[in-house]
């Protein structure tokens, strides 16, 4: 999925006309700032502006189904909408520290931190080797990611065993 960030699309100009493949679909793209819309494969996208404390406008989207101001717009269905009218939460509002992927995640976070390329092994969580040390890194502090690592792996472990284990517990198929 695509986003569209008007403050980007503001920034390359007052006048843009472009075209290009998004997820298989070929669109064209025409904006300009006088029109106070932008035409996007064939949808019309309005535009508002608002004035800033300090002077200029800030521009912004107006979402096609809510009708509300926006400064990012996803391409999904083949139609731009807003993240609140596809129900997309954000990731940071939806974890809790219950839930082994958080976890897995800050796990995740730390071999970023040593290469920022790192995925895990076949796309599955904790398979693969953890990063090796950067050039220039202090030993100890190599020591700690890889210890605070170790712990979150673990921690998030330890809640998938206990979520099976209750699964096997309350099962009615019990031997």
């Amino acid at each position: 999925m695509d986003q569209f960030d008007i403050c980007m699309i503001h920034k390359m100009g007052t006048e843009i006309k472009g075209s290009g493949p998004i997820d298989g679909v070929n669109y064209k793209m025409d904006y300009s700032e006088s029109k106070g819309a932008m035409e996007f494969d064939g949808w019309c996208i309005r535009i508002e502006s608002t004035p800033c404390n300090y002077g200029g406008q800030r521009p912004w989207f107006i979402c096609p189904y809510c009708e509300k101001r926006k400064r990012k717009l996803n391409w999904a269905n083949h139609e731009l909408i807003c993240r609140s009218c596809l129900n997309y939460g954000y990731y940071c509002l939806n974890r809790t520290k219950t839930d082994y992927h958080y976890y897995y995640m800050m796990a995740k976070k730390i071999c970023l931190k040593l290469d920022p390329h790192f995925e895990w092994e076949g796309g599955r969580i904790g398979c693969g080797v953890f990063p090796s040390k950067k050039k220039g890194m202090h030993w100890k502090t190599y020591q700690n990611l890889r210890n605070r690592y170790r712990e979150y792996m673990d921690k998030g472990d330890r809640l998938i065993s206990d979520r099976v284990g209750a699964i096997i517990r309350n099962s009615p198929f019990k031997r």
